[in-house]
């Protein structure tokens, strides 16, 4: 399938700065899908209809388990995991390895968090 294709499928949204979000991993796993598509890994064609076959797949099984919005994005994640390994993009090694260090201690060891407010100086003119 060529880019052009991106076009049948229009995108949901604009872009996410006009998105709200369950959750700050609900919002990487748009941004993500949105720059993977972008760079032609998979048309918005492409990505609707795994998306689509995911959330139909699971609109019984995620019911009464989670909010709505997140039932949503654990499909649009399930979906996005699906189509990376249907394009070879991503190996269920990689994916598992993934899971397990996250599933082992979040955040990751690397990780620092920024307890004390960022102070943010107005443009100078």
């Amino acid at each position: 399938m060529s880019t052009t294709e991106s076009k049948d499928v229009p995108s949901p949204l604009p872009n996410a700065d006009d998105a709200s979000f369950p959750a700050p991993w609900a919002a990487r796993a748009f941004a993500l899908t949105r720059t993977l598509s972008s760079a032609g890994h998979f048309t918005w064609a492409e990505w609707a209809q795994a998306l689509g076959r995911e959330l139909h797949s699971h609109q019984l099984t995620l019911a009464g388990q989670m909010s709505e919005d997140l039932a949503y994005y654990r499909c649009w994640v399930n979906a996005l995991e699906l189509l990376l390994q249907g394009k070879g993009l991503l190996s269920d090694s990689t994916l598992q390895s993934a899971l397990a260090m996250t599933a082992a201690g979040w955040p990751h060891p690397d990780h620092h968090a920024h307890r004390q407010p960022i102070a943010v100086s107005p443009a100078q003119t």
